[in-house]
């Protein structure tokens, strides 16, 4: 497994199922985006351009999408 996929299985539910999801939208909407592991975080970019990332607020426990 990648080293994003481990921390996305890792997390409790609902939010590893919350995350595998908009993982799972953001690489099947365009076959020019790719996943990349930057700054302790997963990264989507669209030809090699950072668009979003993925995590998870510390203090409240809840996924979030971040825009680039």
């Amino acid at each position: 497994l990648k080293t994003i996929e481990v921390i996305f299985l890792q997390q409790e539910e609902p939010i590893k199922s919350c995350l595998v999801a908009l993982r799972k939208i953001i690489l099947n909407w365009n076959k020019n985006i790719t996943e990349e592991w930057k700054y302790g975080m997963p990264f989507y970019c669209y030809r090699d351009k950072m668009f979003c990332y993925l995590w998870t607020h510390k203090k409240h426990k809840q996924p979030y999408i971040g825009i680039v």
